[in-house]
């Protein structure tokens, strides 16, 4: 069973207490290169404009990308660099050793410049967006660009499993997967997690990332390996949905 994590704009790149395992070698390291190459000729104007910045931001963005490739350009294990809300609650610096291997093999993060990536990956912080057109990629964005490499690379990962995935990636980043290229022998569970509010159940985007991270926690450190195996995840009210669960939908309320 696959478990599926968009990444975050917010990175932390600072040192960590503790020791934890090496850093791998992100499967698509050329492709990043090739990326970072591009994105070094577009302008602070350029990346203000296309992926929607503050001035300050573009330009502190720009002057970083001009520097990406210094040997001094701090790397970090993924799930350790990420620092938004799905991974304030996955937690991973509290992981053990077995969370960490079980995490390797069974999680993946999708990525706007390193296209798919393992807990363990050496990755450097970075601001991209899907929608930003790179120099000299010959795609109109990076959809384009990614969506055919990610696309196999998963499905190799999941056939190389058990044929499950379990999505807990958000809407924007799971359209970089071609699902009409998925195989109908895997089957893709989509996890979501609504509120009660006045007479129906909404998704509220903030508990929504809160609880993707909880229950990614929640399959990393039970060794989860049956997809009902997740209908069993109880937190702060959050509890499995039958009447609104479907076989390839499972829906958290409270």
């Amino acid at each position: 069973m696959i478990t599926l994590l968009s990444p975050t704009r917010t990175m932390n790149m600072s040192p960590v207490s503790g020791t934890y395992p090496p850093a791998t070698t992100p499967q698509f390291l050329s492709e990043a290169e090739r990326i970072i190459s591009g994105v070094k000729k577009l302008s602070a104007k350029e990346l203000e404009g296309q992926m929607n910045l503050s001035q300050k931001i573009a330009e502190n963005d720009f002057h970083y990308f001009q520097q990406f490739d210094l040997p001094t350009t701090i790397q970090k294990q993924a799930v350790l660099a990420y620092s938004g809300t799905i991974y304030q609650k996955l937690d991973a610096s509290t992981f053990k050793e077995k969370d960490f291997l079980y995490a390797q093999q069974h999680l993946r993060i999708i990525s706007t410049l390193y296209g798919i990536l393992r807990p363990l990956d050496a990755i450097k912080a970075y601001r991209l967006m899907f929608s930003l057109k790179v120099p000299d990629l010959g795609t109109k964005d990076l959809y384009q660009f990614w969506q055919p490499i990610i696309t196999k690379a998963l499905i190799d990962d999941i056939v190389a499993d058990d044929g499950i995935l379990i999505n807990l990636a958000s809407e924007e980043i799971f359209k970089s997967i071609d699902i009409s290229k998925v195989p109908n022998h895997l089957k893709i569970i989509h996890i979501k997690f609504k509120e009660h509010r006045n007479d129906s159940y909404k998704s509220i985007q903030i508990y929504s990332k809160q609880y993707r991270g909880n229950i990614a926690r929640y399959i990393v450190k039970s060794r989860i390996n049956r997809p009902e195996d997740i209908q069993q995840f109880n937190q702060d009210g959050y509890k499995f949905n039958k009447q609104l669960s479907t076989l390839d939908k499972y829906i958290f309320t409270r």
